[in-house]
């Protein structure tokens, strides 16, 4: 089964604002706020990736060819104009789909026939979303199955389930917080994400550290 996910709106707060990186390197107000924004939005793209939580607010749309029916795991890209493309692994069950951490509503869920009719599935009728999961799923009610339209289903991205999800910057763990306060730190002094002077070039192992509590595993 091929699956897309796109996101579909940029992120509406980042977890740092520029005063508080501002305020962290002891600089001036107003001072490299440009530079600043920058460096918060990237160490925020490699804290989502290091966590598998997503640090801010944002919208997205989730495409598949067809309900799920195997129990499989894959891998695939979502494609963003705000962002570089990064790989996110989700678990497709016969009886759930898993979306993004921390899920905060599934906004809509639709499908389209063999003929191009779409239809507007109806929560707690044709799915129900379970957000004390972390990930949050979607599965049918209770003796349901997926809708199995008799005429088919359109040969690609057949299935499109749009999804809001992320932590509001008052909510995002300190942990994260202090992680991004370190590589911005780097990042702005050193004009690299790690010591010049080691052998090794890689992110300080206390910025991993920070980035991993808490972490959503994916086996």
């Amino acid at each position: 089964m091929n699956l897309t996910l796109l996101q579909d709106a940029a992120a509406a707060d980042e977890p740092l604002s520029v005063g508080e990186a501002q305020q962290y390197l002891r600089l001036r107000p107003g001072d490299d706020e440009i530079t600043l924004s920058a460096l918060i939005t990237a160490t925020r793209l490699l804290a989502e990736e290091a966590n598998g939580r997503q640090c801010s607010k944002k919208q997205w749309r989730l495409a598949l060819d067809r309900w799920p029916n195997t129990q499989n795991v894959f891998t695939y890209p979502y494609s963003s104009q705000y962002t570089d493309p990064v790989l996110f692994q989700f678990q497709v069950g016969p009886s759930f789909i898993e979306l993004l951490d921390p899920l905060i509503s599934v906004d809509a869920v639709r499908y389209k026939t063999s003929d191009g009719t779409v239809i507007t599935a109806v929560e707690d009728t044709d799915y129900v979303v379970d957000l004390d999961k972390h990930p949050g799923v979607i599965c049918p009610p209770y003796g349901k199955t997926w809708p199995s339209p008799s005429q088919g289903l359109w040969p690609s991205s057949a299935v499109q389930i749009d999804f809001t999800c992320g932590f509001t910057p008052e909510n995002v763990p300190v942990s994260i917080k202090q992680g991004m306060l370190l590589l911005v730190s780097q990042m702005y002094e050193q004009r690299v994400p790690f010591d010049d002077i080691r052998s090794v070039a890689e992110i300080p192992f206390g910025v991993t550290a920070l980035f991993n509590v808490g972490k959503i595993w994916r086996f």
